[in-house]
């Protein structure tokens, strides 16, 4: 699932919110907008077309973005390890 949002131009806009550094540019990003270009709008459309279209992969980005930022450093090290396991 993260391989093929990778590929649509979906992780790097979520990635970076409603900002996304020029250093980026060279990774897909949604629609072809560039990177100077994104901003919050953009982000807010996203989200509400992921929660539109399919709760379930939405709720996977932003499970994994909370796991990231609070969770305990052992489950990270797991997650990464599952991630890189299915990649």
């Amino acid at each position: 699932m993260y391989e093929q949002c990778a590929r649509d131009g979906i992780i790097v806009p979520i990635a970076g919110g409603n900002h996304i550094p020029k250093e980026w540019a060279h990774y897909p990003i949604a629609a072809g907008i560039k990177p100077e270009e994104w901003d919050g709008f953009h982000d807010f459309i996203l989200w509400d077309e992921l929660y539109r279209g399919s709760p379930t992969i939405s709720s996977a980005f932003v499970g994994l973005v909370c796991v990231l930022e609070f969770g305990h450093q052992n489950v990270i090290v797991t997650l990464y390890r599952l991630l890189a396991h299915h990649l």
